[in-house]
């Protein structure tokens, strides 16, 4: 049995590398791979997932029943560990501009062009977007895609895409740091609506296929450039104004981390390294829970010893924490508004600093 030295790099773009016999089947080697890395092993409904491996050399995914020398790896190779869907029915649900909640029906072919032409199969018109910004193509149950030379570029989970790159159910795909998009699983009422006869149906205004797609009713906006990229710290009690939270400072045009957006396929612990060395400042949600996190401090002194600005926001009555005493609490007073409001004034005062 001969070892090769491989890159592994998971769908929060974190990198391993791990010496890996290149004759075993990868349907056997897949697993241990798996846990090895420690990647999440279910999706959040609790199904077992299926990893694929993706070659960035040879730009294909990799045959599940060959070996690492089969499928032509080689040494100081870097592969992508992706899960694959549970269906071929999938779609890209918008997040922002121009149309916020509209879903955009992926179908199961060779290829589909995304971009603000005419000549797409998915129109976006979008002034940040190019004309013809990027492609999708399926590959042995995935979706490949490639940014085909835009303007302002496209990322997938915040990873620039300057090669084609796989993606996989929750992934953000996101255009010019503008138009996100998440992929997902279509929805029961969309794939019955695509079965049915369609002469006589009316469509869903927040359903597009390629057909519908030549039209203008996606309108043109312009967002203003991004305002820097914040960390949302919150106990568990709090996930839902959390969620509130970082939508509310999403429209206020900063960039998000928080753990819920951690792609499936992806180290966590890893990942949330990640978010908190990348932002530039925090918010922390205070609540007696959060004040007993020790998952919270490391995170909020992570960002002191870096000197990294904080918001601390007393939603739920408590005391502030000595080691966040040095910075001026905002609190929640039953307008969850004016809260917010008072929030993106602090983090703009304090990335200006």
């Amino acid at each position: 049995m001969t070892k090769i030295q491989i890159s592994l790099i998971d769908m929060a773009g974190n990198i391993s590398l791990l010496p890996l016999p290149d004759d075993k089947p990868l349907q056997q080697l897949v697993p241990s791979i798996v846990t090895l890395l420690d990647l999440t092993e279910t999706d959040m409904g609790g199904r077992l997932l299926d990893y694929r491996l993706f070659s960035r050399r040879l730009q294909r995914v990799l045959s599940y029943e060959g070996t690492l020398f089969s499928n032509g790896v080689l040494e100081d190779d870097q592969l992508r560990i992706v899960p694959a869907p549970f269906t071929d029915k999938l779609e890209l649900v918008m997040m922002s501009e121009p149309e916020p909640d509209t879903r955009l029906i992926l179908e199961p072919r060779v290829r589909i062009t995304i971009g603000r032409g005419s000549d797409n199969d998915i129109l976006i018109r979008h002034v940040a977007v190019s004309r013809n910004h990027g492609e999708f193509t399926w590959q042995d149950g995935l979706h490949i895609y490639r940014d085909l030379g835009s303007a302002n570029g496209s990322t997938i989970n915040n990873q620039i895409v300057s090669e084609p790159m796989p993606i996989s159910v929750g992934s953000i795909l996101t255009l010019s740091d503008t138009v996100r998009m998440r992929y997902q699983e279509g929805k029961s009422d969309v794939l019955e609506w695509l079965a049915a006869p369609r002469p006589q149906v009316a469509m869903d205004e927040n359903e597009v296929t390629a057909s519908s797609l030549n039209t203008d009713r996606l309108r043109t906006t312009l967002s203003p450039l991004p305002r820097g990229s914040v960390f949302v710290s919150y106990a568990p009690e709090q996930g839902s104004i959390a969620e509130q939270l970082a939508n509310q400072l999403r429209r206020s045009n900063f960039q998000i981390f928080w753990d819920r957006e951690i792609p499936p396929g992806s180290n966590a612990d890893d990942a949330i390294s990640s978010g908190l060395r990348l932002a530039d400042a925090m918010v922390v949600v205070l609540s007696p829970e959060a004040i007993l996190s020790t998952t919270m401090a490391q995170q909020w002194n992570h960002f002191m010893l870096n000197r990294k600005p904080i918001v601390p926001v007393i939603y739920e009555e408590c005391v502030l924490p000595r080691t966040l005493q040095e910075f001026t609490p905002i609190k929640y007073v039953g307008s969850f508004n004016r809260m917010v409001n008072d929030i993106v004034v602090a983090l703009f005062r304090a990335m200006r600093a």
